[in-house]
């Protein structure tokens, strides 16, 4: 489960850094929307993965 945190967590990273790479150097296009969108969608599923494993933490101490 932590994996999965660990890996969500720099996914959504790398997608806002490349949303913000579009939305500042390549503006012309719409890419930079989708994939802030993309990376704060992937940033929410990693934060309610989180929330999980901290539960399941507590309920196994």
């Amino acid at each position: 489960m932590k994996a999965t945190y660990y890996l969500t967590f720099i996914a959504a990273n790398a997608l806002i850094a490349i949303g913000l790479g579009y939305l500042f150097f390549k503006p012309p296009n719409d890419y930079w929307q989708e994939l802030l969108l993309a990376g704060a969608f992937n940033a929410f599923l990693c934060w309610k993965s989180y929330q999980q494993m901290k539960e399941e933490d507590n309920i196994s101490e």
